[in-house]
């Protein structure tokens, strides 16, 4: 056996590289011209919804993915073949696939040239559908944040009614305060100048002037009385004020963040159409290149063992 290798080493080299690299040539241009795969690709984002601080999908976007091949690819399907698709068409088609990546869903459909344009439309007909069959959803989330707006803005101005009330009856107590202090300043001043009048220890006091000074006494008590209720209920008020404030300043926050939620909501839109790209070469034709080079060093050793058996 080795004499032999020897031998086809030394005469046949020729031969077997000839016959190797001819036949691995001719087969190599049969591989490469096969008929080229094409896959289409079209790709959505699913709705959006403001959750907090930061833009939430409304559903995700795998059950979005899950939903377009158990529930809306056979309708499309069913749709497509009443144009006058064939069934071999059909069958193909149903090899779509759908995969979530982020928030956005990707379509892929796998096919020739024949597929293409029958691909693009069933693809395009899904989108729709997902995209109708959200619309109303996505609404519901914007109604949701217009009440939540309109509600907070009702309420705070209702709030603010009660607090520039609560404003001008501290005002008046403020100044009823002053007036009745005023008051008991007179009054004061008053008894001050009834005891200044009083006779001697040896005179006893006349009935009237006795009569006088209880009647001032029990104004000046009276007085600090109301005064004293007075500034009671205006500090109630002032602690009523401050917490109209605080609910006040809630409700302009529930505004602030369902402006927010409005503007940030978005329907579930299309990214990518429909689009045709050639498969590009793959582990498939790179196989079958290895297996073409294997059988032709098989064949050319063959060859070169053959002539050599001839030549004998």
């Amino acid at each position: 056996m080795p004499g032999l290798m020897g031998q086809l080493r030394t005469y046949y080299s020729k031969t077997f590289l000839i016959v190797m690299f001819g036949l691995f040539f001719v087969s190599g241009i049969f591989i490469f011209l096969l008929p080229r795969t094409y896959f289409v690709v079209s790709a959505l984002e699913v709705g959006l919804v403001l959750v907090g601080d930061r833009q939430e999908p409304i559903e995700p976007p795998e059950q979005v993915a899950k939903q377009i091949t158990s529930f809306y690819l056979r309708p499309a399907l069913i749709e497509i073949s009443k144009k006058g698709v064939s069934q071999v068409v059909l069958d193909a088609l149903v090899n779509l696939k759908a995969e979530a990546v982020g928030r956005a869903v990707i379509m892929q459909g796998d096919g020739d040239t024949k597929l293409e344009d029958s691909s693009k439309v069933l693809q395009q007909m899904i989108i729709d559908l997902l995209i109708r069959d959200r619309l109303a959803s996505t609404q519901i989330v914007r109604d949701a944040s217009k009440f939540k707006v309109e509600s907070a803005k009702r309420l705070s101005a209702q709030l603010e009614t009660q607090a520039s009330m609560l404003e001008r009856e501290i005002d008046t107590s403020e100044l009823r305060v002053a007036e009745i202090t005023r008051q008991i300043d007179i009054f004061q001043v008053q008894l001050a100048e009834k005891f200044r009048s009083l006779p001697t220890s040896q005179t006893p006091i006349s009935v009237v002037l006795e009569s006088e000074i209880r009647e001032i006494r029990d104004q000046i008590s009276t007085s600090q009385s109301l005064r004293k209720d007075i500034a009671s209920q205006r500090s109630q008020s002032i602690r009523d004020l401050a917490e109209l404030r605080s609910r006040i300043q809630e409700q302009l926050k529930l505004v602030d963040t369902g402006q927010r939620e409005q503007r940030s909501t978005s329907d579930m839109h299309m990214l990518v159409l429909p689009t045709a790209f050639p498969s590009p070469i793959g582990p498939r034709r790179i196989s079958l290149l290895l297996a073409a080079l294997a059988l032709s060093g098989l064949v050319a050793f063959g060859t070169a063992a053959l002539l050599h058996k001839l030549s004998e």
